[in-house]
């Protein structure tokens, strides 16, 4: 969509369109946009959601397989993650 139907539909979720459009074009917001274009090559995600935990371990909704688990599976990939920060794991 235009910038302009972005901003018109953040008036019209009770935001401040000037506000939202300072920020839409923002150093912030553009610096982050590019550092996740730069995570989806990096990681090659084809598909979203999408959820990389340290950098090390990559997971999707299909991976998953079903919603209920998913706090369950990312909470074992933290758990992996930190031990292999400690060295725990290779």
């Amino acid at each position: 969509s235009s910038t302009s139907e972005q901003i018109k539909w953040a008036a019209e979720q009770g935001l401040d369109a000037t506000v939202f459009e300072q920020t839409l074009h923002s150093e912030a917001t553009m610096f982050a946009t590019q550092n996740a274009r730069d995570a989806t090559i990096a990681y090659d995600i084809r598909v979203t959601p999408s959820i990389v935990v340290d950098g090390r371990y990559l997971t999707t909704a299909a991976m998953i397989g079903n919603a209920s688990r998913v706090s369950q599976v990312l909470d074992r990939l933290l758990e992996l993650a930190s031990a292999a920060r400690r060295g725990g794991l290779p």
